[in-house]
């Protein structure tokens, strides 16, 4: 089965997960959180500009 919705926050769709689990009509579940990729290289990019490579 697949579940496809959102929260305001991951601690709410734990919460959600712990309910579904604790119930027992599943095995497994697992979260698989929305990702903005571009907002992983900027920040990747940002913190590049401030690494000094042990060897300079």
């Amino acid at each position: 089965m697949v579940e496809i919705g959102s929260a305001n926050d991951f601690e709410t769709v734990g919460a959600i997960k712990m309910v579904i689990m604790s119930i027992g009509s599943f095995d497994e579940a697992v979260i698989l959180q929305e990702t903005d990729f571009n907002r992983i290289v900027n920040k990747a990019s940002e913190i590049s500009s401030f690494h000094k490579s042990p060897n300079s």
